[in-house]
């Protein structure tokens, strides 16, 4: 019965990590449409998963290794397709402030 409990608990460790790693392939892809809502969307249910995953402790476990170093690239993805995002979005500010300041210098001058 040990054993048993044991393999469920097993079972139930992979499949929080594999929900985990779908939900940041899916916000990394979001990010890079540009859909940050979605991703946004995506991290509640990712850190609900978080949690889960610190209160079992399953990445202090030897046989998570790969997992948990899958999840670091993932998260390291998740971050330059946002950091990427944002600098996009800078520069479309930028350039919507220039064009403004050109409009109210073109109404000025008429």
């Amino acid at each position: 019965m040990n054993a048993e409990n044991s393999e469920n608990n097993l079972n139930q460790q992979r499949q929080i990590l594999s929900d985990l790693q779908h939900l940041l392939e899916k916000q990394i892809a979001l990010a890079h449409q540009g859909d940050i809502t979605g991703v946004e969307y995506m991290a509640e249910q990712a850190n609900s998963l978080v949690e889960e995953v610190t209160q079992m402790h399953i990445l202090g476990c030897a046989q998570f290794q790969n997992q948990r170093t899958r999840l670091q690239e993932l998260y390291e993805s998740l971050t330059l397709a946002i950091a990427a995002h944002k600098e996009v979005v800078a520069e479309n500010l930028s350039h919507l402030r220039k064009g403004r300041k050109t409009i109210k210098a073109y109404r000025s001058n008429t």
